[in-house]
């Protein structure tokens, strides 16, 4: 962020700009950490949170007194950088120490050991007094014991940190996975999407028709595998209304030179030295796809499109009170999105939300309370814009056009429609992400 970003290496006087001021008097970020009020974290967590606490703690107050001690503050760590003749990428970090507002903000930030020794080094030569010397080191001693008490290393520690913060999103544990499970699975695929197109029925009032669009795109081959499936199409219950019969998926583009019915959209596909084949298995319909080459000479690019008629509620009935939209991840990708468009006709759709869930063990569970055990600490903000100005994604080239080419096809433009995206690098697998959007009453 701006506020801690070092400034450029020119010698300027320190209140000349709003970056010269003292740390303390700028704007804190909000650290985005989770709550560590629930029964959960304080079994978990709270041994752990409590000697870290005060371990950080120890070291500030080292780094405060020591400091003073040779007239430095540490909250100016571009001054104490010149002063101490310090690398400022350290100064600056341990500033960051000190005005963390928990201490699973401040340990990304704490200099390793050669670093520390570099810090206290420099102190010393400054004529810092040995007893305040003495005391940063025990502090920063006291803390690697107690990461060796609880993780045992601090490369275990920052898997679990990992887990730990909201704004880390998993991130760094996501991104050692996708090359793992590459490696682990065979293939790897640059861009998986899925869409999901609402349009109110135009035979049942309060229903509505459901288009859904799969893409899979870059990918490739780490290894000889066999045959792939990379799609299937079966009857669909998009209902919890025992009343309301499994939906029917049917192709949404009719097939050319009267061949028979298929999902796959071949103008936006591309298929390197090898074939599909489609088998009609369990009462649906699966799709694989055959052996080719490895890496980019056997670089495929696929995307399915399927209608399900009459598939959905508007507002509630019986048992059904809740729409909701699930991608299973089970393929390693570098990027993934899912895009809900609904017709602006349709009301009431301020209660979409979207979170992402283990499914190592099991499928999604229905029951909420199982639902939240497995949900992953992974921010899947949505919020509603314009579709004509905000379809496009850098990721998928093509994607507008198809989406495009897709309502078109349904009848209808985009202006009629409203937009909600999801999108994650690293998606985490075997993982589910939800797209709930709860349905009002019919009076409303």
């Amino acid at each position: 962020m701006d506020e801690f970003r070092a400034p450029d290496p020119q010698d300027r006087p320190l209140k000349a700009t709003r970056r010269g001021r003292p740390l303390s008097t700028r704007r804190r970020p909000s650290t985005g950490l989770v709550s560590h009020d629930s029964d959960l974290d304080r079994v978990s967590v709270g041994p752990f949170r409590e000697e870290c606490e005060s371990a950080i703690s120890e070291i500030s107050n080292a780094v405060k007194e020591l400091s003073a001690s040779v007239g430095s503050d540490p909250l100016t760590p571009q001054e104490a950088s010149r002063q101490l003749k310090l690398n400022k990428n350290l100064t600056w970090k341990v500033a960051r120490v000190l005005l963390a507002s928990d201490c699973f903000e401040a340990i990304p930030m704490l200099p390793g050991p050669e670093a520390v020794e570099i810090y206290i080094a420099a102190f010393t030569a400054a004529g810092a007094p040995n007893p305040k010397v003495d005391a940063l080191r025990t502090s920063f001693r006291r803390f690697d014991a107690v990461v060796e008490r609880h993780f045992g290393t601090r490369a275990d520690l920052e898997i679990a940190l990992d887990g730990l913060r909201v704004d880390g999103n998993l991130e760094q544990s996501r991104r050692l996975a996708f090359r793992g499970m590459a490696g682990l699975v065979g293939l790897q695929v640059a861009t998986r999407f899925t869409t999901h197109i609402i349009t109110p029925s135009r035979e049942h009032a309060n229903r509505a028709d459901m288009a859904v669009i799969a893409g899979i795109e870059g990918l490739k081959r780490m290894r000889p595998l066999g045959a792939l499936p990379v799609f299937r199409a079966a009857r669909m219950r998009t209902s919890a209304d025992p009343q309301n019969p499994a939906a029917i998926a049917e192709p949404l583009f009719p097939s050319l030179h009267g061949e028979a019915p298929e999902f796959l959209v071949r103008d936006f596909s591309s298929i390197s030295n090898a074939s599909l084949k489609t088998e009609a298995q369990d009462g649906g319909t699966t799709v694989s796809l055959t052996p080719g080459p490895l890496g980019k000479l056997g670089e495929t690019s696929l995307v399915f499109a399927m209608r399900l008629q009459n598939s959905l509620n508007l507002v509630r009935h019986g048992d059904d009170n809740a729409n909701e939209f699930v991608t299973a991840i089970s393929l390693p990708s570098e990027f993934f999105f899912a895009d809900l468009l609904v017709h602006r006709s349709v009301r009431h759709l301020e209660s979409l939300h979207a979170s992402v869930h283990g499914t190592l063990n099991r499928p999604l569970p229905s029951d909420p309370q199982l639902r939240e055990i497995v949900r992953l600490p992974i921010d899947c903000s949505t919020s509603w814009r314009k579709p004509t100005t905000s379809i496009s994604i850098d990721r998928s080239p093509r994607y507008a056009a198809l989406i495009d080419a897709c309502v078109n096809h349904m009848g209808a433009s985009l202006e009629e429609f409203t937009l909600a995206r999801v999108a994650l690098e690293f998606p985490p697998m075997p993982s589910s992400l939800l797209m709930r959007w709860d349905l009002p009453n019919a009076a409303s």
